[in-house]
């Protein structure tokens, strides 16, 4: 789960300054293409790519924005983390473990209102180029139908890209 919220806030990130993106890329891919060619896989695996530290930047900028915007979202990176790493997790700080609907009830919300950010960043991502359409296409019902899904509504720091 930490992973998806992790991901979401990089592409929200990214989708926020699509110029500072696109010169992400493009630096990665410069350094990709002069790594030396008789590396092996694994050096290439733990090679350390600068851009890592400015999508972490991002990562750490996001999550500090969700902190001003209201403190119980400052909280849902510790709870995903500490609580709810993985759906089958039954151990951890948090946890007695013991087997709890409640706990795999809260993962599976959680889980489809990340598919719905992610389904929407995407859709911001792409909205400014000739993929737009195939996009929206793919990704409107998917996020109309999570909309119906959770009654309580998603989490406001989510509809902020509307």
């Amino acid at each position: 789960m930490r992973f998806l919220f992790e991901t979401y806030l990089v592409i929200r990130g990214l989708n926020k300054d699509q110029d500072k993106a696109a010169q992400i890329l493009k630096r990665q891919k410069e350094e990709i293409q002069n790594l030396d060619s008789d590396m092996g896989q694994v050096e290439r695996g733990i090679y350390e790519y600068e851009s890592v530290d400015e999508l972490h930047d991002i990562l750490a900028g996001e999550k500090s924005k969700l902190k001003k915007m209201d403190p119980k979202y400052g909280k849902i990176y510790n709870y995903l983390s500490n609580r709810s790493s993985h759906p089958v997790r039954i151990e951890g700080a948090m946890l007695d473990g013991d087997r709890s609907a409640v706990e795999e009830t809260q993962l599976l919300k959680w889980g489809i209102i990340l598919a719905f950010g992610l389904a929407q960043q995407f859709l911001m991502t792409y909205y400014e180029t000739s993929a737009k359409d195939l996009i929206i296409s793919k990704t409107e019902p998917i996020i109309k139908h999570i909309e119906k899904t959770i009654p309580e509504g998603v989490p406001t720091f989510l509809t902020d890209s509307y």
